[in-house]
């Protein structure tokens, strides 16, 4: 029969309860390792997301063409121009009617050009000389062809650092498509017209600024953002990644392939927490500043296990609940009725506490290492504090001390690649989630376990993550 003692037993059980150690992985199998020296825990690093955003220019256009009046015009006479023409003010009466297209809107570079086609008739009356014979003339009615025009419309996009969108829109020139020549007077009055256009459309333009800051509207989405990343988010069951957001910055708006473009960059701390869902401390939106075009995220997760969470894992592994996990050792039967596992240092110490033929108390204490070459966890200095060895010492079935403390380093070998896995595809559901209007589209590309650590003032354990990839967000024209 094996020679092996009580604590070598207990913790060969490492398999069951592996699970309460990182719980960013699935930790499983067992490999052999030299004893390694202690590793330095990394340089603290402010974490990034550069968040490219994209709004289509098509719905863009859509969704201002159907704010935009589609015609408009008064009844022939019915516009009464510097007092109609009855006397004494001798002026025009006049009607008309003005139809458009559907808007256009196109843009390169940092400017979008909204564009639609024009097209209207024309009719007046006078007295000539007054008082006198009345004359009519008119353009684009009588069986002829409306009369057309081109407007060209220029905006600018900004965002300013406290990521309030402006647009600034100027109108061209309206340009006239044919003459408007009053028949049968023979007087061209298309400059006359397309001045009045001009003044018209100008007067339209807060309007279409109005609705074109409203499709971005990028500090209403950026303020609900920064507050659901102070919230934690729940990776899987009990496990949960708080960003902590506490800079900002944003990219000038630029067009390019039909899209209005810009971005964010968000400048973080995340976090993973193992157990209960972690309190929120929210920071207020700072201003930004302004940053790159970038599509890229680097992020240094430390996953934190809550003392609570791995000590519950503990129990429900040895079944402490149910009154204890019976083993039999060396012709000994014996219960472990109790587990206890806290931080004590670098080291983590399991207490165990058994009863039968054999009772006391067992103590194993160790420094986790991690290789990132294998992906595996270890604990190479595992081995028995100073009070078991004296109670082993005592005992004769505790002989082989030396080769139950090499047997129980074997046994914690812990393979954490397919834990590793999982958590990278947990980050990138969180990275394509829909928030409202806003989708995100992310992808990790890399996701590395830097080392785990055993932290004097932390809880039982902290890893540290490395995460790269890129980012996106297309936003919906509401």
């Amino acid at each position: 029969m094996e020679r092996c003692g009580l604590v070598s037993r207990v913790c060969s059980q490492g398999k069951r309860w592996r699970s309460a150690v990182i719980a960013a992985v699935a930790l499983s199998g067992c490999q052999s390792q030299a004893p390694l020296p202690a590793q330095a825990l990394p340089a603290p690093e402010l974490s990034y997301l550069n968040i490219a955003i994209s709004v289509p220019l098509e719905p863009l256009a859509t969704a201002v063409d159907n704010d935009m009046p589609r015609s408009g015009g008064i009844q022939p006479f019915q516009d009464r121009l510097d007092g109609g023409a009855e006397p004494p003010a001798c002026g025009v009466d006049a009607g008309y009617s003005i139809g458009r297209g559907p808007l256009a809107i196109t843009g390169s570079s940092e400017a979008i050009t909204t564009s639609v086609e024009l097209s209207y008739w024309l009719q007046g009356r006078k007295q000539v000389p007054c008082p006198g014979p009345v004359i009519t003339g008119s353009c684009g009615t009588e069986g002829e062809p409306f009369r057309t025009a081109t407007v060209f419309v220029d905006s600018t996009i900004s965002i300013d650092p406290n990521l309030t969108t402006s647009a600034r829109s100027t109108l061209r020139r309206v340009a006239p498509g044919n003459r408007c020549v009053l028949h049968p007077l023979e007087v061209d009055v298309t400059n006359s017209v397309m001045k009045g256009f001009d003044t018209t459309l100008t007067q339209m333009l807060p309007a279409l600024d109005k609705r074109l800051s409203a499709a971005l509207d990028l500090r209403r989405r950026a303020l609900a953002g920064w507050a659901r990343m102070s919230e934690p988010s729940e990776l899987r069951p009990n496990l949960w990644l708080t960003l902590n957001p506490e800079g900002l910055g944003v990219v000038p708006v630029t067009v390019a392939a039909g899209e209005l473009r810009t971005g964010l960059q968000l400048r973080l701390r995340p976090v993973v927490t193992a157990g209960a869902k972690p309190k929120a401390f929210p920071k207020p939106m700072p201003r930004a500043d302004v940053a790159q075009p970038s599509d890229s995220f680097k992020l240094q997760i430390p996953v934190d296990l809550q003392e609570s969470f791995v000590q519950a894992r503990l129990n429900q592994s040895l079944d402490i609940g149910g009154g204890g996990t019976t083993l039999s050792l060396s012709g000994y039967s014996v219960r472990v009725t109790g587990a206890d596992i806290y931080g004590q240092g670098p080291k983590v110490v399991v207490k165990l506490t058994f009863s039968g033929d054999l009772s006391g108390t067992a103590y194993l204490a160790g420094t986790p290492y991690y290789d990132p070459d294998t992906r595996t966890l270890s604990f190479p200095d595992l081995d028995y504090t100073l009070d078991t060895k004296q109670t082993l010492l005592s005992a004769a079935n505790w002989v082989a001390q030396d080769e139950v403390r090499d047997r129980l380093r074997t046994r914690f070998q812990i393979d954490m690649a397919a834990g590793i896995q999982r958590m990278a595809q947990a980050l990138e559901e969180v990275l394509n989630r829909r928030r409202g209007s806003v989708q995100l589209h992310g992808t990790v590309q890399d996701l590395n376990l830097r080392g785990v650590y055993r932290l004097e003032n932390g809880d039982v354990f902290t890893a540290y993550l490395s995460a790269t990839g890129k980012i996106s967000a297309d936003v919906d024209v509401e």
